[in-house]
């Protein structure tokens, strides 16, 4: 059917109409909009407003709170639903963004003010009810920054019963730290206050700055080696015997680190109450968030701590905050064994109490990951533990009773072992009290793995200047193959297939005053009945009886096998090597070895002294018996391992092999400098001799560059002894003397001995006899100590 005339005439009116009315409605709205909004205090810019059924559409929505800089609101588009008298019903916003810049302090303060300057609602949200859907969200802590919080999908809805907050995802970082947010749905009070919060996952890490890796080889210096401290001797009770001065240690500065870092109680204290205020503060009374997995994630040099998923739910009560962190899933895991984590922070004065409770769980229920700190198999491993930690309301005391145990952990450490070590099961436990003055008591503690069993009882005293403690230990009498097993074989590797008899059990004391270090009180008693009734080929006591290879270093770092033993030209009997030597090792090296068993209770003593005034590990105690353990079956590596095999095969050569015999391996198989391993070779390479032939002088020279051979090789390359290294050998004459190694006649002789290097082609210098037997000494009650 075809319109008429009239017909087009009419419907073009009509249009005419239409369109001239909303020409004319536009800026009756711009102006409603701009009223309301300077009502409002907040600038609004509208780009077109497009009318229709009982509804308004307005596009390119630009808002910013006037006077606060650093807000700034886009929305593409606002839908306004009008009732039938024209007045607004409700508003929808579809996309859009919310930009924020600046401090939280600074926009906190700002947005504080706006709303305060505002009239009637001013800030508000009026009457109207209105939502918002799919706005972003980013905030900048500086103009120009990259964002440190950005979120998506956010929505808001205002009605009568308050706000309904929710967001699909949400991004934070600060620094270190950072933060992952999904599926957050929150409920405001009308007023804004916080009724109820529900999230669905969080992720918190946080990389913590430790410094320098301790572990860091030091930068080899360029200087010419300086001479090693001499030798500690204190008095012996040997008649007519003339003390050596000690070497002097510097006191421990006042700028030392603590020997034991402690909290600060008030400040923990203090630091509860603020964050407990600011909850007061923030949160009404009855609020409650609840979040279905939080995941904390620790990253130490590389490494990462995790801890989670699992819930987490905070509430505040009318006295009280309370927090709550379990492992798992409610719904799937076991209450039983679920570990829970509970914390209550009073709003009052009050205690600051946290609870331990649960287990055994599975490591990785905790979150922990796979290779996280060098852990492997976290399904198989679990952690149980209980325990209390209070906080005093003063924040003048805290106490603690904790019981931890793991069991079935793998872990692969460099600092460990070279293996991974599994199997490993370990427990800690301790109860006592810490005050605000430093003091610090131990009421009872034990660490435990397997049949091994350490109990510690007693006190520590830490003020600025300076710290004591009294502390006493035992250690539970087990048969000896139980604590061999109780250990990983991976941290025994050098002594898999060892059987062995009898028991172990020890007890001891130490008390110290870092006033009067010197003072240090060290007792001990051990009931070492151990007896290695099988060993591995590699240790038995006929492989030295003959030639045997053993590890050496080359000049690059490279392990080779070098042969050795009685019968091959590198090897040379203790009865044809000066005995000199033997002066020179007792003087330098340990001078108690003739009647120790293997470990020297001065020597331990004299460096536990010597770290504590320098506040860190300085000194050793290491024996010429613990040196040929090393050196015969153990490689350099710095692990734990290394030790605890040191230590036992240090009783193990002490049991099956005399003095004499030791002294013998210790000379032959000893570094002297790069691809110089043992006497024979040494006493060729540097003077063109004989061991046999070598005065004292040279033999205290070898005996002074022993603890860093390599290093010590460039006083060689020079061509001479400088002669500040030349007043250090004749001190260790002195002292070879003082402590009866050597007679006054001999020191007189050596006195007048130099040093003359040999090197190669050059001819050789005259033979000299055979130095002959000596009266070489050590009292029993002598104190000797390496530097």
């Amino acid at each position: 059917m075809r319109l008429s005339r009239r017909t087009w005439i009419v419907s073009g009116a009509l249009a005419v109409l239409a369109l001239a009315a909303a020409l004319s409605f536009s800026p009756l709205v711009r102006a409603k909009i701009a009223a309301e909004a300077a009502r409002r205090k907040l600038d609004v810019e509208v780009g077109t407003v497009r009318p229709g059924f009982f509804s308004l559409t307005l596009r390119d929505v630009h808002v910013r709170l006037q006077n606060v800089r650093g807000v700034d609101v886009r929305l593409p588009e606002i839908r306004v639903e009008l009732s039938a008298s024209l007045k607004p019903r409700e508003l929808v916003a579809q996309g859009g963004t919310v930009s924020l810049e600046g401090s939280p302090e600074e926009l906190r303060d700002a947005i504080r003010a706006w709303r305060g300057e505002g009239t009637a609602g001013g800030g508000g949200g009026g009457s109207t009810p209105w939502r918002a859907e799919g706005i972003a969200i980013t905030w900048s802590p500086t103009a120009g920054a990259p964002p440190s919080l950005t979120s998506q999908g956010v929505s808001v809805e205002r009605s009568d019963d308050g706000y309904r907050i929710a967001l699909e995802g949400a991004k934070a970082s600060d620094g270190d730290a950072h933060a992952e947010l999904a599926t957050l749905s929150v409920q405001l009070e009308p007023s804004g206050a916080l009724k109820s919060a529900k999230v669905g996952r969080v992720q918190l890490s946080y990389d913590l700055a430790l410094g320098p890796d301790p572990s860091a080889a030091p930068a080899v210096s360029p200087l010419d080696p300086a001479p090693p401290p001499l030798p500690v001797v204190l008095p012996s009770k040997r008649r007519g015997a003339r003390p050596a001065a000690p070497s002097p240690v510097a006191a421990t500065p006042s700028s030392a680190p603590p020997l034991l870092p402690l909290p600060d109680l008030h400040a923990l204290r203090h630091k509860a109450g603020t964050i407990a205020a600011l909850l007061a503060s923030r949160i009404p009374e009855g609020a409650l968030v609840e979040v279905d997995g939080l995941e904390l994630s620790l990253g130490v040099r590389g490494d990462r701590i995790a801890l989670g998923p699992g819930p987490f739910r905070f509430e505040r009560t009318h006295d009280d905050v309370r927090v709550s962190f379990a492992t798992g899933d409610a719904a799937s895991a076991n209450a039983a064994t679920r570990l829970s984590l509970e914390g209550t922070l009073p709003l009052a004065g009050g205690d600051v109490v946290v609870d331990l409770s649960g287990g055994p769980v599975a490591l990785s229920l905790l979150g922990v990951k796979n290779g996280a700190m060098g852990l492997t198999d976290v399904d198989r491993a679990t952690l149980a533990g209980k325990g209390r930690v209070v906080i005093a309301a003063a924040g003048d005391a805290m106490t603690f009773d904790v019981d931890v145990k793991v069991r079935g952990v793998a872990i692969r450490h460099a600092k460990l072992a070279s293996d991974t070590l599994r199997g490993l099961d370990f427990g800690v436990a301790a109860r006592g009290l810490l005050d605000d003055k430093g003091q610090l008591r131990l009421d009872d503690g034990e660490i435990s793995m397997g049949a091994l069993h350490l109990h510690g009882r007693g006190a520590l005293e830490e003020t600025p200047d300076h710290v004591s403690a009294a502390l006493s230990f035992d250690v539970p009498g087990a048969a000896c193959q139980q604590l061999f097993d109780s250990v990983p074989s991976a941290l025994l590797p050098t002594l898999r297939g060892t059987r062995m008899a009898g028991t172990f059990g020890a007890r001891g004391r130490l008390a110290f005053d870092s006033r009067k270090l010197d003072d240090l009180a060290l007792d001990y008693s051990i009931a070492d009945e151990c007896r290695m009734i099988a060993v591995p080929g590699d240790l038995s006591r006929d492989r030295f009886t003959q030639p045997f290879s053993h590890h050496v270093y080359t000049p690059d770092g490279k392990i080779e096998e070098e042969q050795t033993g009685p019968g091959t030209t590198a090897w040379t009997d203790l009865d044809h090597i000066s005995p000199f030597m033997q002066v020179a090792v007792l003087t330098t090296e340990d001078g108690a070895f003739p009647h120790h068993k293997g470990f020297n209770h001065a020597a331990i003593r004299s460096s536990l002294v010597a770290n504590l005034k320098a506040r860190k590990f300085q000194r050793g105690a290491s024996t010429i018996t613990m040196q040929l353990a090393k050196n015969l079956f153990l490689l350099r590596d710095k692990t734990l391992s290394r030790k605890l095999e040191e230590v036992i095969l240090t009783d193990y050569l002490e049991q099956i092999f005399r003095k004499d015999d030791m002294m013998e391996l210790y000379l032959n198989i000893i570094e002297f400098g790069p691809n110089l391993y043992g006497v024979t070779r040494a006493a060729e390479h540097y003077f063109g001799r004989k061991p046999e032939e070598l005065n004292l002088a040279e033999c205290l020279y070898l005996s002074s560059i022993m603890p860093s051979p390599i290093k010590n090789y460039r006083i060689y390359e020079k061509g001479e002894v400088p002669e500040s290294w030349m007043r250090h050998v004749r001190q260790l004459m002195e002292i070879a003397e003082r402590t009866g190694k050597i007679t006054k006649a001999e020191l007189a002789e050596a006195l007048t001995e130099t040093i003359s290097f040999h090197h190669g082609g050059a001819p050789s210098p005259p033979p000299r006899p055979p130095v002959g037997v000596i009266h070489v000494t050590s009292d029993d009650e002598a104190q000797w100590q390496q530097n």
